[in-house]
């Protein structure tokens, strides 16, 4: 194994998996790539359905940020 990449938030859940990232890298003597993500805000409740023009709008404003 030449490369281990951790996705991650960076929340408090994600330590574990950090954790065991560093270890699988170093027993590998792997090059770690840390990848942070983020998941889009939705100004909406879970239930509801989003038509793709407001996706595509949602998605557009996201990445303007």
């Amino acid at each position: 194994m030449k490369r281990v990449l951790f996705a991650s938030d960076f929340s408090k859940a994600s330590r574990k998996a950090f954790a065991a990232a560093v270890r699988t890298a170093k027993a590998s003597r792997a090059k770690l790539t840390i990848v942070h993500v983020l998941a889009p805000f939705l100004p909406i409740a879970p239930d509801q359905y989003v038509g793709p023009e407001t996706w595509e709008e949602i998605d557009a404003q996201s990445r303007k940020w």
